[in-house]
């Protein structure tokens, strides 16, 4: 079983750390906008997020 947690567990550890183009464009948004205007962008951006962790943790990266 912890053969298939780790990797999960990197993946979502190192996704969350590092700053990616969500976090740059979130930021510029930010900026740019304004927090309000700026809410979908960050919303989508999670939810992409937790896309690909449950796509990770349901296997498909074994394929």
């Amino acid at each position: 079983m912890s053969e298939t947690i780790i990797p999960l567990v990197l993946f979502a550890l190192i996704s969350t750390a590092t700053p990616g183009i969500a976090t740059t464009l979130s930021t510029a948004s930010g900026a740019q906008f304004g927090f309000r205007r700026s809410v979908p962008l960050m919303a989508g951006s999670a939810a992409g997020l937790a896309t690909v962790a449950a796509a990770g943790a349901a296997g498909l990266a074994g394929l």
